[in-house]
């Protein structure tokens, strides 16, 4: 049953993504200009969202969303949303069923589908979405260990969970670790505190909201010093919708960095984290 309701739920998601797409095209198709655009992203950064796009609380709908339509307001789009599996929100993005997707970090293989906000030939990190880290988190009982550049204590199974079609993948490789993908974090957080895995590199406010929801997890895992990596995760547009609207989507990313850097922003994160800056 279980099973079946989660094929429902992604489901549903796709099609709310593709209508959204879909009433964009029109727009588009009318009067020349883009009028909405739709950014898709995991559930867990905009648990407010349900995948057909309400939202229960509307002049509550998180954070990431109210700085994502504000600066499209400055850019004169409405902003939907889609919320699926990450693996889920980059396929929509490479088939250009929708026209971004966040966060996303900078990687090279993605640039052949999407495109970054960037200066001097590098990622402009004053226009990202966030920065976050990665942590390295085990059992209790584990006795595997971390100090910043190896990982010890191993044995002979290296599994590490990570997100499906993340950039943790690559990195778990680079470390000569095997990535056990998943799709979805609160099935990574279970799966680590029954012990199914070694460890699990995983984004810290996305363990942080798990946690919230299924507090009893929280006895089972414990998250180990210093961070397994510090990222910049971005708003990727697709390639073919920047270049058919690079204006547009250069004004949005300028916008998102403004946004983010006045005090008013950290205010607004900390209203929805119980007073923390949790981005």
């Amino acid at each position: 049953m279980k099973q079946k309701r989660h094929k429902l739920q992604i489901v549903a998601a796709l099609v709310a993504a593709l209508t959204m797409s879909a009433i964009a095209e029109v727009a588009i198709a009318e009067s020349g200009k883009v009028k909405s655009i739709t950014l898709a992203t995991t559930p867990t950064r905009i648990p407010a969202v349900h995948p057909d796009g309400r939202i229960d609380i509307p002049e509550r709908p998180g954070f990431r969303v109210e700085i994502l339509r504000s600066a499209g307001r400055q850019c004169g789009v409405d902003v939907n949303f889609a919320p699926v599996p990450w693996a889920r929100a980059l396929e929509l993005v490479k088939n250009g069923d929708v026209q971004g997707v966040f966060n996303s970090s900078y990687s090279e293989e993605r640039t052949a589908y999407g495109a970054y906000p960037m200066k001097n030939g590098v990622p402009d990190s004053r226009r990202a979405m966030t920065a976050y880290t990665y942590g390295l988190y085990v059992h209790p009982d584990s006795q595997l260990g971390w100090d910043g550049k190896t990982v010890t204590a191993l044995g002979s199974d290296k599994k590490i969970l990570v997100e499906e079609d993340s950039v943790a993948v690559k990195m778990i490789g680079q470390a000569g670790l095997q990535p056990l993908e998943t799709a979805r974090y609160p099935n990574m957080v279970r799966m680590l505190a029954e012990k199914r895995a070694q460890g699990m590199v995983a984004i810290d406010t996305n363990v942080v909201e798990v946690l919230a929801k299924e507090p009893q997890l929280a006895a089972h895992i414990k998250r180990l010093a210093p961070p397994f990596a510090t990222v910049y995760g971005y708003v990727m547009f697709a390639r073919p919708f920047y270049t058919a609207n690079s204006e547009l989507v250069e004004c949005f990313w300028t916008a998102l960095g403004e946004i983010r850097a006045k005090p008013e922003y950290e205010a607004l994160v900390r209203s929805y984290n119980n007073g923390q800056f949790i981005e």
